[in-house]
Formats: C-alpha cells, sequence, structure tokens
C-alpha cells in the first residue's frame, strides 16, 4: 500500500486468494481410534492447492454468483449433504422456554 493512497486501496488493487481448511475424518472402521471415533485430521488449502481442487480462480464471491454456485457444485462431491443439513438446521426455529410462573403466593412449607 502506498502512503499517497491514505491506507486505501483501489479496487483493482484487490487480489482474491482461496485459503481455508478442510476436517479430514477416516471412513473405514480400522482408522478408529480406541474410544471408537474415526481418525480425523486437519488439511489447510491455499491458493494453488485450492484452485487444484476446485479448478476456479479466486474472486470476490458476492459480485460473482456464477462462479459461487460453480464452488458449491465442486465442493458438494467433498461434503455430501453437509451443507443442505446445516440450512435446514439454521432455518429450523429454535424452542423458546415457557415463561417463568408467578409465584404470588407464600413459598410451600
Amino acid at each position: 500500500m502506498d502512503e499517497e493512497d491514505n491506507g486505501v486501496l483501489n479496487n483493482s488493487e484487490l487480489v482474491w486468494e482461496w485459503r481455508f481448511a478442510l476436517s479430514l475424518q477416516e471412513a473405514s472402521a480400522p482408522g478408529q481410534q480406541i474410544d471408537g471415533t474415526p481418525e480425523t485430521v486437519w488439511v489447510f488449502v491455499d491458493n494453488g492447492e485450492a484452485e487444484h481442487l476446485t479448478g476456479l480462480t479466486a474472486c470476490d464471491l458476492r459480485k460473482h454468483p456464477d462462479t459461487l454456485s460453480q464452488l458449491r457444485e465442486r465442493l458438494f462431491t467433498l461434503w455430501g449433504n453437509l451443507e443442505e443439513l446445516k440450512s435446514k438446521q439454521t432455518a429450523k426455529p429454535k424452542a423458546k422456554k415457557p415463561p417463568p410462573k408467578p409465584n404470588n403466593g407464600p413459598p410451600p412449607d
């Protein structure tokens, strides 16, 4: 960033990069730990790896809905219906607790 621009980047200077992490879980029984849970490892994916994985160049996904749609389709092969399950879960209205009962009398003996 130049001092002349007062700390503000022009849109022409923005460079978008992929950077995310995936939690990978063993799918077969032999890889399970003693407690029966599957082995899990975190994999960090940088820009080059993500471009290879997705076949897409990073961009502002808010301004490129077609690219966002392509990304969702390609990542669906990685996580299956996880996105759909998460969307349903967040769309469900949360159950409210009933209001407390008024305590108008003396405490019971």
